[in-house]
């Protein structure tokens, strides 16, 4: 492998490990909002919890709207191409 091949290749692994990142994020978020949603839990107690495990109290808003507009992932308008920081737009 010559010397501009092994960076392009370095390139697209750290890009799907990138995208992979943000999508078990999000992932990871959707699972917490649907978990907290079938718990029911009283809503004054949802900043508690979400410092409890360790996420802002908007995150976590975040998380359960996610999980109540979007039940299935595969429906988000961007599909898989998404971040985080993007959810936000689409609640």
């Amino acid at each position: 492998m010559i010397y501009s091949e092994l960076i392009e290749e370095c390139k697209n692994i750290i890009i799907e490990f990138h995208f992979t990142a943000r999508w078990y994020r999000i992932e990871g978020y959707h699972r917490v909002g649907k978990l907290v949603l079938q718990a029911d839990l009283a809503p004054d107690k949802i900043a508690s919890l979400a410092r409890q495990i360790g996420i802002t109290p908007k995150d976590m808003a975040l998380a359960i709207l996610l999980a109540e507009k979007y039940p299935d992932l595969s429906d988000l308008p961007a599909g898989k191409d998404v971040s985080w920081n993007q959810i936000e737009q689409y609640l």
